[in-house]
């Protein structure tokens, strides 16, 4: 998914819950530790943030499914 990606990614923001933070053996960490991208958090109990992060994350899922019928 990186190599497709045309732009640079140098953070990734996920919500603050325990799921979201993973521990050192997590494939997901270790992917985005190896590709120098740093991991930060929402503050905790801050609706706009989370809703801002939603906001994204379905502009994401419609890029996506475009460049898939492409």
């Amino acid at each position: 998914m990186l190599a497709q990606c045309p732009y640079t990614t140098t953070c990734i923001y996920s919500d603050n819950k325990r799921e979201y933070q993973g521990t050192s053996e997590h494939l997901f960490v270790k992917t985005y530790h190896s590709h120098r991208i740093n991991q930060k958090f929402t503050k905790p109990t801050c609706p706009q943030t989370n809703g801002k992060a939603e906001i994204v994350i379905r502009v994401c899922q419609i890029k996506f499914e475009l460049m898939r019928k492409l």
